[in-house]
């Protein structure tokens, strides 16, 4: 997960109150066919939206790669065998239906992008291993989160907190197990540091570094093992 939103640089004050205070200003508005999680307001008085799609066509398709290029375009050479994703690569992961694509709008424009690689389509695309994630979890859906990432013309952190957390909440809907790698320097400008007071805030549970380095992995069911839910298939 190469995460890029100039914000998490340091915890700063103003990150931290977003954290504790976006559950405050946020609805749950829903519609059949295109979910769409959690609307929260940002800084600046408009409106974000995250909607959930699992096949995303052209034009579309194409307006979230350039948007990419230019996210990733100054952390290329954070992780430079990894990203960035060439065109094809990309539209392909858009059209792919076992691939959940978070979509943030504000007032209606296009702000930023997350995805989240079901573990059957781990194995089929190659992203990242997830047999020994199953082997310690036996049973589990595993969901890799994979990209996240916001318009850099786009300033207002609330944006990229809502992509996170509506990714959390699709984990938690799917009784997933939830795995996501990162590079050093996202480390050490904060990410999982942040993605960690998220996660305690939403679920109350904590990322754990396992295998190879910057591999993170962190469990959606509460900690007592209550679940009320489905055991999950991803198809919420």
């Amino acid at each position: 997960m190469l995460c890029t939103d100039d914000s998490v640089t340091e915890l700063s004050e103003s990150t931290s109150q977003a954290v504790q205070t976006q559950d405050s200003q946020t609805q749950d508005s829903r519609t059949p066919d295109n979910r769409i999680g959690h609307p929260a307001v940002g800084t600046t008085g408009e409106l974000i939206v995250i909607s959930r799609q699992w096949v995303v066509e052209e034009p579309l398709a194409t307006e979230i790669y350039e948007m990419m290029l230019r996210a990733y375009e100054p952390h290329r050479t954070d992780a430079p065998f990894r990203y960035v994703w060439t065109r094809d690569e990309w539209l392909e992961m858009m059209r792919h239906p076992r691939i959940m694509k978070f979509i943030a709008t504000v007032d209606g424009r296009l702000s930023g992008v997350g995805t989240g690689v079901m573990g059957d389509a781990m194995r089929e695309i190659g992203t990242s291993s997830v047999d020994h994630t199953e082997d310690r979890h036996p049973g589990r859906f595993v969901i890799c989160q994979e990209d996240t990432f916001v318009d850099p013309s786009v300033h207002d952190t609330r944006v990229f907190l809502s992509l996170l957390r509506d990714g959390l909440r699709f984990g938690r809907e799917n009784d997933a197990v939830v795995v996501f790698s990162t590079t050093d320097s996202m480390v050490e400008r904060g990410f999982v540091r942040l993605l960690q007071r998220i996660i305690r805030k939403e679920l109350g549970t904590e990322i754990q570094e396992v295998g190879a380095q910057r591999y993170y992995e962190f469990d959606t069911r509460p900690p007592d093992g209550d679940d009320d839910g489905d055991s999950g298939d991803g198809d919420t």
